[in-house]
């Protein structure tokens, strides 16, 4: 596991960014170390940034991202394929962006809103307000 995650050495700015990995390879390597994977769920697809890693499996979409210099702790982010309710790809630029785009919305998390009373102007309701809707 922990070599799909290192550091790279050298030039690292100049390498792929979110290159693809054997998507059978990491299914095999997320069945077992570490066990992130239900026995049911399968990798389809799966990209390796500078230092993250984007897997797309048959339930869910699971970003992998080491934290601090080292990345001694990782944080596991899951959004299950039914709670993504959009997506879109943005192509690359023309001049200085070079990279392709995968965009989900979600509607997993709001800012609590308020009903208020709608006929008097002092206390207006407060819709609901999505919070993490946009990866």
């Amino acid at each position: 596991m922990k070599e799909y995650l290192h550091i790279e050495k050298g030039f690292w700015w100049f390498r792929d960014n979110q290159r693809p990995l054997d998507a059978k390879e990491m299914d095999r390597v997320y069945h077992s170390d570490p066990h992130i994977l239900r026995g049911n769920e399968h990798v389809e697809m799966a990209f390796k940034g500078r230092r993250d890693a984007t897997v797309f499996t048959s339930l869910r979409v699971i970003i992998i991202d080491p934290k601090g210099l080292i990345g001694k702790k990782i944080q596991y982010t899951s959004i299950p394929w039914k709670s993504i309710v959009g997506h879109a790809v943005r192509t690359a630029g023309k001049f200085v962006d070079f990279g392709t785009e995968v965009c989900f919305w979600t509607e997993t998390e709001f800012i609590p809103g308020k009903a208020g009373n709608p006929e008097n102007p002092e206390n207006p309701p407060v819709p609901l307000e999505p919070y993490v809707s946009y990866l």
